[in-house]
């Protein structure tokens, strides 16, 4: 039979939508990201420039995904940073004490009681929690989701995996390797976040640029099919004009959402602790970093006062 009367899906469908033990999707702890729906089946792609916070932002998502979702099982693969290294980051961000105290090892006693608070946190989930030992390789990467029954893969970044099948040029395996996650999402009934390149656009004068205001789903790096294959796609970019600050204004702008409605959410990123928040500036400036900055004036300086007295 080359097709299905509606008819003939409408029990099926209707029992499956009136059926309240089914869990449509994995709430993420974050009440601000209620409008990201992560869920088997579901592809979710987050875009933005370099050092805008890709790899932070798909790590808190994880964290309260698998505190929020107890029998959430996740597989990790990252083709840039180490499982430590991304452990250390959720230690900062949970705990709140800046991520260079942290690896340069000069914690105060206050500091070791509200890291080791936090580690004993992280260790509740690392039994849900694996690493791909071959992050480059989409087969690798299925073959341990499969080894390890994860309900949820996380890929950063699309645009260095390797898709299985044959492929010349950039442009044709994005589109292979969007195919291939599409069939592995339907397919193993698993949730997919992954994480995007995006290339520089051109501003008013023509100069190539990262700037927020120019980023469009056209700039996901080859976009071809990840523009189309991935269910929620955002761009995250920040929205202030200083580069060097700690804590930058952010956007997350949902720019598609296949099943439901897309919103923008307002963001401040505290690069020291590597931690999103919801920005209560709902336009771009630098009151929420100056407001960011206060808060660790005190405990910076008695991070001083201790190393001093080392």
């Amino acid at each position: 039979m080359s097709f299905r009367t509606g008819i003939e899906l409408y029990e099926d469908w209707w029992e499956e939508l009136t059926n309240e033990t089914i869990s449509t999707n994995w709430s993420i702890e974050d009440a601000i990201f209620a409008n990201i729906e992560v869920a088997p089946g579901r592809i979710v792609l987050i875009g933005g420039p370099p050092g805008a916070g890709k790899t932070s932002l798909i790590g808190q998502w994880t964290s309260g995904l698998l505190a929020s979702n107890p029998s959430l099982r996740c597989l990790i693969a990252n083709v840039e940073m180490s499982p430590e290294a991304l452990l250390t980051r959720q230690l900062s961000r949970i705990s709140r004490v800046p991520l260079t105290t942290i690896r340069r090892r000069r914690l105060t006693p206050l500091d070791q009681k509200q890291v080791s608070a936090a580690a004993a946190q992280v260790r509740t989930m690392l039994d849900r929690l694996a690493f791909a030992e071959e992050p480059h390789k989409l087969e690798a990467i299925a073959r341990a989701g499969s080894d390890f029954e994860a309900d949820l893969v996380v890929i950063d970044y699309a645009q260095r995996i390797e898709p299985s099948g044959k492929a010349s040029g950039l442009r044709e395996r994005m589109n292979l390797l969007m195919s291939e996650l599409r069939r592995l999402a339907d397919k193993g009934r698993i949730g997919i976040i992954a994480a995007a390149a995006v290339s520089r656009s051109r501003d008013g004068s023509g100069k190539a640029s990262y700037e927020g205001k120019h980023l469009s789903l056209a700039s996901l790096r080859e976009s071809g099919e990840l523009e189309f294959g991935t269910d929620d796609a955002l761009l995250l970019y920040p929205t202030d004009n200083d580069p060097t600050a700690s804590v930058r204004s952010m956007l997350l702008k949902h720019e598609k959402a296949r099943y439901g409605e897309p919103k923008d959410v307002a963001l401040s990123f505290d690069r020291r602790i590597q931690r999103f928040e919801v920005d209560p500036w709902s336009t771009p400036g630098t009151a929420s970093a100056a407001q960011g900055h206060d808060r660790y004036t005190s405990a910076e300086t008695e991070r001083q006062r201790w190393g001093e007295s080392r």
